[in-house]
């Protein structure tokens, strides 16, 4: 039990608490300290870990694995060189042939705890879906500036279908549509075009396909 003085309280459970004689979890740290920034050893948090300097620190936390022999986990840890600091965070999958691992980050909306951006094994990069098929790849609107776009929906993971401005901009086998979602063709319009001049190498075929 805890009494006036006390620095630390380890309760029946066998769980530590510091600032807080109830402590909830295997360590509960209780306090208000805000993060603080500054140089001569005085950038500090609730709790810091490392040492200020060349040397630096490290935190790992072990989440679910294959078996006990193989760990994985999320690892913080950070490098430095020519002024420029880099924080490193990974995700470590089992250290073992064939074996890999993803980053993924939920966020809360009311009561609902939802996945929000993915990073899988390959770097593809995922927003607002888990199943990333290219470098990038949106589930949803995207608002860009002129140089993109004012608007454009993907309207598949592998964003091989876009809409830009209401035009419809699909793939398919090396064929590119414009207005059409599955051209049969190098170059299908779907709709009419108009123009001051065209040059086309080859037969064209002119009407309904």
């Amino acid at each position: 039990n805890a009494t006036d003085g006390d620095i630390f309280t380890v309760n029946s459970s066998g769980y530590v608490g510091i600032g807080t004689t109830s402590p909830n979890s295997a360590l509960t740290v209780a306090g208000t300290t805000d993060l603080t920034w500054a140089a001569n050893g005085g950038s500090s948090g609730l709790v810091t870990i490392g040492t200020q300097g060349s040397s630096g620190g490290s935190l790992l936390v072990r989440t679910d694995s294959v078996n006990p022999e193989y760990a994985s986990g999320l690892g913080i840890d950070g490098t430095h060189s020519s002024q420029v600091s880099t924080l490193n965070i990974k995700a470590f999958g089992a250290n073992f042939s064939g074996y890999s691992s993803n980053l993924a980050f939920s966020t809360t909306n009311g009561t609902s705890l939802s996945e929000a951006m993915r990073i899988t094994a390959s770097g593809y990069v995922g927003i607002g879906t888990t199943t990333p098929g290219q470098r990038l790849s949106v589930a949803g609107d995207i608002l860009g500036n002129s140089v993109i776009g004012q608007y454009f929906t993907a309207t598949s993971s592998t964003a091989t279908s876009t809409f830009i401005g209401g035009a419809t901009f699909a793939t398919g086998g090396g064929n590119v549509g414009i207005g059409s979602s599955s051209p049969m063709f190098p170059l299908v319009v779907g709709g009419n075009v108009a123009g001051t001049r065209a040059s086309i190498g080859g037969a064209m075929t002119i009407g309904q396909m």
